[in-house]
């Protein structure tokens, strides 16, 4: 089974558990989390101990782009974390169809490699003004 998650909605985010079978379909459970991403890593724990499972047997991990500055940030070091821990396989999903593009990222490569987190604009940072 592969998890992904889903950070682009404008509040919460989704994770998503799937598997391909012979028909091809790969879905299997997905689950919306309102809030911020500060309390990811128990959603994910909650979700895949939902599933009847646990990260150590999961086949990889994937994530999308498009959330907040914080929001990926936070899942990139969450997935790169729990990924070299259990040497998963972790993939960054551009956009477009999460699922399949999720798999196929995932199907490409063996064992952990880290991955970059992608910025969908450049960061707001507010610097402090200099007093004259």
């Amino acid at each position: 089974m592969y998890l992904l998650i889903d950070i682009t909605p404008r509040e919460g985010f989704n994770i998503v558990c799937f598997e391909p079978d012979k028909t091809g379909t790969f879905f299997i459970d997905e689950k919306y989390f309102p809030g911020n991403t500060d309390r990811l890593l128990h959603a994910m724990k909650e979700f895949v101990g939902e599933q009847g499972t646990e990260f150590k047997k999961l086949k990889g991990l994937a994530m999308s782009a498009g959330g907040s500055f914080t929001a990926t940030r936070t899942a990139s070091v969450l997935i790169n974390t729990i990924g070299q821990i259990h040497n998963l396989v972790v993939a960054f999903v551009p956009g477009g169809d999460l699922i399949k593009g999720a798999h196929q990222a995932l199907t490409r490569q063996k064992g952990f490699k880290p991955i970059a987190p992608s910025y969908a604009r450049e960061p707001n940072i507010t610097l402090a003004k200099k007093k004259v």
